[in-house]
């Protein structure tokens, strides 16, 4: 898969594919050593990738903190910190047709980014959520995207159905 990332607001940007084959990652087609294993923090699967890694790359060991941000992440390695944004395939295709998958505008009202169809609400009334907590499965394109919270709060209503059309804009839910 293809991954377009900037590093420090852009000052660094590349375009690499990565493929892992046999356990061994490349870069521009280029095997790489590559290696990272999470050593604190939440698991990767109930609150993303913060906390501290063990990173091999290229024979070189790397102690490496991790923090969500609102530009995407924070990455420190030793004294050195790094604002990094990361894109994949989907990202980037949505981007170039006009559909923006990051709200400019913060707020409780969360609403369809595009046209689709509902498959799933991952949330009820009353539950708290997080910055970046997954919302609502919506599919479109025949893709299943995952709309995010852009702010923490309670939900206060669920606006949709599952299996529902929506347009454009439709309100999904609202959080307080």
């Amino acid at each position: 898969m293809k991954y377009k990332a900037s590093i420090n607001a852009g000052t660094v940007e590349i375009v690499h594919d990565i493929d892992i084959t046999d356990g061994v990652p490349t870069l521009n087609g280029e095997p790489r050593e590559a290696y990272f294993q999470k050593l604190s923090g939440d698991t990767l699967a109930s609150d993303g990738p913060d906390g501290v890694y063990h990173f091999v790359y290229q024979g070189r060991v790397y102690l490496a903190e991790a923090k969500r941000t609102d530009e995407g992440y924070s990455i420190r390695l030793g004294n050195e910190t790094f604002t990094v944004g990361l894109a994949d395939e989907k990202k980037l295709l949505l981007e170039r047709i006009g559909i923006r998958t990051k709200s400019k505008n913060a707020s409780g009202e969360i609403k369809a980014p595009m046209p689709g169809l509902v498959v799933k609400i991952e949330v009820a009334v009353g539950d708290a959520v997080r910055v970046g907590q997954g919302l609502v499965l919506l599919e479109a394109m025949k893709m299943e995207n995952e709309i995010k919270s852009s702010v923490a709060g309670t939900v206060l209503e669920i606006k949709v159905a599952e299996r529902q059309t929506v347009e454009k804009n439709t309100l999904l839910l609202k959080i307080g």
